[in-house]
């Protein structure tokens, strides 16, 4: 009975410095975080061109625009805004303690059907601008199934049609939805070209 209590004890020893090695590991890599993350917003905010913060404004701008008109209801869309370092969707609100102006990311604070929709809105955002203004983007962007999470008709209705009218001369977006061609036509109009699969996309070209 001695022998296996000190066998126990010597494992979970053994477990306990290495929590506590992971633990330090952790530590230090959050103080280095804290770190870089002060540096970034030091330099970052003032180095913008008057052409990309007008850039920055706009995709801003569209990204309010389009939540509103799909529907998202986690905060109002106005409090939306973009991180200036590394252009993520964030929120400001008041905290409610101090009453200090905080930023968060737009992670678990919205339900996933607006999480859906500030995903259309972001990508279409940058695909707007881009249609306007000189950028990197390679004016292509590709919706494999978008209406996920129980997401309103409403709501994918207003992605179809905004997809369908917002496109520019030279860019081009492909979405592919199990919704009926029917459905899809009579929101994406005249613009649009529809190929349509009876059954499996993917399948088996020869059996063997």
């Amino acid at each position: 009975m001695i022998i296996q209590l000190q066998a126990r004890y010597d494992r979970l020893e053994t477990l306990q410095q290495a929590v506590d090695g992971v633990t330090t590991e952790l530590r230090q890599l959050a103080e280095r975080w804290a770190q870089l993350r002060d540096r970034l917003k030091e330099i970052s905010g003032n180095d913008f061109s008057v052409q990309n913060r007008e850039k920055i404004d706009r995709l801003e701008a569209t990204v309010r625009r389009l939540l509103d008109q799909y529907g998202f209801r986690s905060f109002h869309c106005d409090e939306i805004y973009h991180s200036e370092d590394n252009f993520r969707p964030l929120v400001k609100e008041r905290d409610k303690e101090d009453g200090e102006i905080v930023e968060k990311e737009l992670g678990f604070e919205i339900c996933a059907s607006d999480a859906i929709r500030l995903k259309w809105a972001y990508y279409l955002g940058l695909w707007s601008v881009a249609a306007k203004k000189k950028t990197n983007h390679p004016n292509l962007v590709v919706f494999d199934e978008p209406g996920q999470q129980e997401i309103e008709t409403e709501s994918f209705s207003s992605f179809l049609h905004r997809a369908s009218v917002d496109v520019g001369a030279d860019q081009q977006i492909i979405i592919a939805t199990s919704e009926t061609l029917m459905n899809v036509k009579q929101v994406a109009g005249q613009t649009a070209k529809f190929v349509n699969f009876d059954g499996f996309i993917l399948r088996r070209l020869f059996k063997g």
